[in-house]
């Protein structure tokens, strides 16, 4: 037994040294993040037509881990804006998205949709409930859908046929907003 233990201890003592040189990473306060993808389904099956569900995926590091929203953060944040390059969006909202269409020039424009309706939404906390308020760093990706519905819009903002990118940022609780990314463009309606 005790050759076992002499022979085995270099390697636990190794090992112990090892976890505990283990150090969090130091990310900014403020999110960031990074395009990984973005694929669109149709949004009604066996109808191609109908729209598309456009899923976006999204990388993101955060110094603080305040990222995500639950149904109190949301009431906290009741009527509460934040702006962002001169425009006014809300708290209530995590996940912000821009769409913008190609137009005839070749040039992509901003779509307003029918009573400023946004077209981002809100993502849940990426801790634990027991975790939500303990500030640590945090990582990986998100992965996010957005519906284009054809059927029920009402103004033609979109079409088949369309050229769409994406213009996403988030939000943290503090108020912290990250970078701005854009994605590759999709063509309304056509799917791989």
């Amino acid at each position: 037994m005790k050759q076992v233990l002499i022979k085995y201890f270099p390697f636990a003592l190794i090992i112990l040294l090892l976890g505990s040189c283990i150090v969090d990473p130091d990310f900014a306060d403020e999110p960031v993040i990074g395009y990984e993808s973005i694929d669109n389904k149709p949004l009604y099956p066996g109808t191609p037509t109908g729209g598309d569900s456009v899923i976006f995926v999204v990388s993101y590091k955060d110094g603080d881990g305040d990222l995500g929203l639950n149904e109190q953060h949301k009431e906290e944040f009741k009527g509460q804006t934040v702006t962002v390059n001169g425009e006014e969006f809300s708290l209530e909202l995590n996940f912000h998205i821009i769409v913008k269409k190609k137009n005839a020039n070749g040039q992509y424009e901003r779509i307003a949709f029918k009573d400023d309706a946004p077209f981002g939404g809100a993502f849940a906390p990426l801790k634990d409930k027991d975790d939500i308020d303990i500030k640590s760093p945090l990582e990986g990706e998100i992965r996010y859908v957005g519906l284009i519905d054809l059927i029920l819009a009402t103004d033609n903002e979109i079409q088949v046929g369309d050229e769409l990118i994406f213009d996403i940022f988030i939000i943290d609780r503090a108020r912290h907003v990250s970078n701005v990314i854009t994605t590759d463009p999709v063509i309304v309606g056509q799917f791989d």
